[in-house]
């Protein structure tokens, strides 16, 4: 396995993983506990930018020249850091409506 395969499997454990706390913490907000709830998308935020720098990486090498064969492992890699990033702000603002509608 080369390196870049080898980074791509890093970016999907990890956006993956991201993912999965994110989720997590959605499912805590709605048991009230904010608390654990902000110490999850915290460490969700900390994986995520590990995965985020990751891509970023590659695609610098890409731009300085470094060509790289297309490759299906790494769209599903950016795939995932894509639906990450996504589920994060949609669930950063569930989260904000669960608080919104415990104060009613």
């Amino acid at each position: 396995m080369d390196t870049t395969q080898q980074t791509a499997f890093s970016i999907i454990s990890s956006a993956g993983d991201a993912q999965e706390m994110i989720l997590k913490a959605l499912s805590v907000a709605r048991t009230g506990d904010y608390a654990q709830t902000e110490k999850l998308m915290a460490e969700a935020e900390t994986i995520l930018v590990k995965a985020h720098r990751l891509q970023t990486d590659l695609i610098k090498k890409e731009a300085d020249g470094a060509k790289s064969e297309f490759s299906v492992l790494l769209v599903h890699a950016q795939d995932y850091v894509m639906n990450a990033i996504l589920a994060k702000k949609l669930v950063s603002e569930m989260i904000l409506m669960y608080k919104e509608l415990k104060k009613q």
